[in-house]
């Protein structure tokens, strides 16, 4: 008489809901592996967007803070672009053929910038004290960079409201933003200032290396005045500034032949808006997180007779979205099994478990069945 073998194959799974919660990119460090020419060209990216911020804050009637991104853009775009200067013969090497010295200027460059990007979401007052932060640092970079001439560089510059501005004692109307705005071998000459059209007596010009600053007079206080009406938009007026300079210290006490000077000119705005409107969002945020879910599938139960070889499989989808899906597989309520084997895979979102039983005749076997009566019995076969 034949033994009869029992089973069922199981496939187990385990899975995640696929839910992948997004992960803000950090800002990293200079790569060894980075050339100096791309350093340099994603910074200036960096800026453009600050730029461009600055333009859409204008065109949308901020005119104020809009002024003051252009100016953070124009201070980093003059920087980088004499850092591009002071090595130019470097911007084919990758950062970790720089030497120690200029791979921390590099650094300091990258940190002003990053640091100078948060004037896109900083109201008209933080702005403006990142700009002297931002044109401090970068004023200390430029003077230790490698530059063979080290002639007046111009960021731009700031107002104040000149339109209800009451007197001349009042703080500077215009102030100019630069780096090497004056020349001692020239006895700290002042920048001849230009606005409206109008040249500004030197009495109303205060000059340091890096900055110029503007009282506005009466008569020109009263022509923007009658230029700007409640009932229109603010309108802009233009600004000159000739700076003076010699690259020859020592000839140019002998001859003016040997000075020189540069002219920068912008559009001003007349000062800040009226008012100023933050806004302040209170909310939830909701984030989910994956969930790992158990899953059981049994086949079918499988009789087996002695010295004969039986296969099953089980398979099973899990839900869309999951992801992980780990099946394992293992004989599950058996009887009396001599020799099994069994593998579980998966291929996307199917899992699938194939398994089988080899038996061998070997000595007597026992036999568990029922009887019609269901009552147990025990019959045990010949040798």
């Amino acid at each position: 008489m034949k033994s009869l073998q029992i089973g069922s194959l199981c496939l187990v799974l385990l899975f995640g809901d696929g839910v992948v919660t997004p992960v803000r990119a950090q800002a990293s460090a200079i790569a060894g592996t980075a050339a100096v020419s791309a350093i340099i060209n994603g910074l200036k990216g960096v800026v453009k967007q600050i730029e461009d911020s600055g333009h859409s804050l204008i065109e949308h009637g901020n005119v104020a803070l809009g002024q003051q991104q252009v100016l953070m853009a124009s201070t980093l775009s003059a920087t980088i672009d004499k850092f591009a200067e002071a090595y130019k013969g470097s911007l084919t090497l990758t950062f970790d053929k720089l030497d120690v010295q200029t791979q921390n200027s590099f650094k300091s460059l990258e940190a002003v910038v990053k640091s100078a990007d948060k004037i896109r979401s900083s109201s008209v007052a933080d702005a403006q004290n990142l700009i002297y932060k931002t044109q401090g640092a970068a004023n200390q970079l430029l003077g230790v960079i490698p530059l063979l001439k080290r002639p007046p560089v111009y960021y731009g510059f700031t107002t104040r409201d000149i339109l209800t501005a009451a007197s001349a004692a009042a703080p500077s109307d215009i102030e100019i933003l630069g780096f090497n705005l004056t020349d001692s071998a020239l006895k700290f000459r002042k920048p001849q200032i230009t606005v409206a059209g109008t040249a500004i007596p030197d009495d109303k010009v205060g000059v340091e290396y890096d900055r110029v600053k503007v009282q506005l007079p009466d008569d020109i206080r009263k022509k923007l005045r009658l230029a700007n009406t409640p009932c229109d938009p603010i309108k802009t007026f233009p600004i000159s500034v000739r700076v003076f300079y010699t690259e020859h210290s020592w000839l140019s006490k002998v001859s003016s032949w040997f000075n020189s000077e540069v002219v920068f000119t912008g559009q001003a705005s007349p000062g800040n808006p009226s008012y100023e409107i933050t806004a302040g969002f209170v909310g939830t945020n909701t984030s989910t997180a994956a969930v790992s879910t158990p899953f059981r599938l049994s086949s079918g139960q499988l009789n087996v007779g002695c010295e004969s070889t039986v296969s099953t499989s089980v398979q099973f989808t899990a839900p869309a979205g999951a992801t992980q899906i780990n099946p394992v597989a293992a004989w599950a309520n058996t009887n009396n099994l001599d020799n099994v084997s069994q593998n579980a895979v998966s291929t996307g979102l199917t899992a699938t478990a194939t398994g089988s039983i080899l038996v061998q005749r070997i000595g007597h076997t026992a036999l568990y069945y029922k009887r019609r009566n269901d009552r147990p019995g025990i019959v045990i076969p010949d040798a």
